[in-house]
């Protein structure tokens, strides 16, 4: 952001040592040294306050190093039909987490790894409908540290997208299975051709 006026803090005494542990943590262009820690903490935090807010079976939060706290996907094991809806809702205004930055909220079904980027957007491209599962929430509250909000503003808001890519409720038992290899068998094919896979 840019130069804006802040309280006048006095300095009574600075502490160091020669030799330091922590160099410092820079805002850099995501991934970068906050992100990789406040990322972890932000989607514990985020969990904690969706169990304690109602939203049942919430397997998991993960706010991807790449968008910082702009990409926030939750886990859910489904119990009913509009239980990804709610936690999408929850996790993007209602927990403080989410409603401080948080861009786009993706949900997923439990069996995605929300750590592993590429099963989220395979997640994203095989399981949501780009017309019955994407909603835009307008107007929502930001913060001013929003690369997208104009600056000098009275306030802070922007629009925040909501994706969901859970298998749909009301046939998800029905819901083609995933293919894919057993971590066994992948592991005998490594083993087996180890020249082939560095």
């Amino acid at each position: 952001g840019e130069a804006a006026e802040e309280p006048i803090i006095e300095v009574e005494r600075i502490y160091y040592r020669n030799d330091p542990i922590i160099l410092g943590s820079p805002p850099f262009k995501a991934p970068n040294d906050s992100t990789y820690y406040m990322n972890l903490f932000g989607g514990l935090m985020m969990q904690t306050e969706l169990e304690r807010i109602g939203v049942p079976d919430v397997r998991g939060v993960y706010f991807h190093d790449i968008g910082g706290r702009m990409f926030v996907v939750v886990s859910i094991k489904q119990r009913y039909a509009g239980h990804s809806t709610q936690a999408a809702l929850q996790a993007t205004e209602l927990a403080s987490q989410g409603g401080f930055a948080g861009r786009y909220t993706v949900v997923v079904d439990e069996d995605i790894d929300i750590t592993d980027l590429k099963d989220v957007v395979w997640a994203m491209c095989t399981r949501s409908d780009t017309v019955s599962d994407i909603d835009i929430v307008r107007r929502a509250r930001s913060t001013p540290i929003d690369p997208l909000i104009r600056k000098p503003a009275r306030s802070y808001s922007q629009s925040k997208a909501i994706i969901d890519a859970c298998k749909p409720f009301d046939w998800k038992d029905e819901f083609p299975r995933v293919v894919s290899s057993s971590p066994e068998m992948l592991d005998a094919i490594r083993k087996k051709w180890k020249s082939l896979f560095p």
